[in-house]
């Protein structure tokens, strides 16, 4: 398997000047957020984040992160009883 050597910040900024910039989405929240918090749905975290973590397992890559925003969604999910 080959490595794969990931610049943090040029990711961070680029999410943050293209995603989280209000000058350039207008006010918006994500499909999560309007799931969770203002509709008190399940979100879709299953089919994002916890396809990459299947996939992850399928092919021997460890995805950490992605299993632990997925475990904290859930929690979250199960904290607010969402339906």
């Amino acid at each position: 398997m080959k490595n794969i050597e990931i610049n943090v910040k040029e990711i961070v900024d680029y999410i943050e000047m293209n995603c989280y910039n209000r000058d350039t989405i207008g006010l918006h929240h994500p499909s999560m957020h309007q799931d969770l918090i203002l509709n008190n749905r399940l979100t879709e975290i299953d089919y994002i984040n916890g396809a990459v973590v299947r996939k992850g397992k399928k092919y021997g890559v460890p995805t950490p992160y992605c299993a632990f925003l997925t475990s904290l969604i859930h929690c979250k999910e199960q904290i607010l009883k969402a339906h």
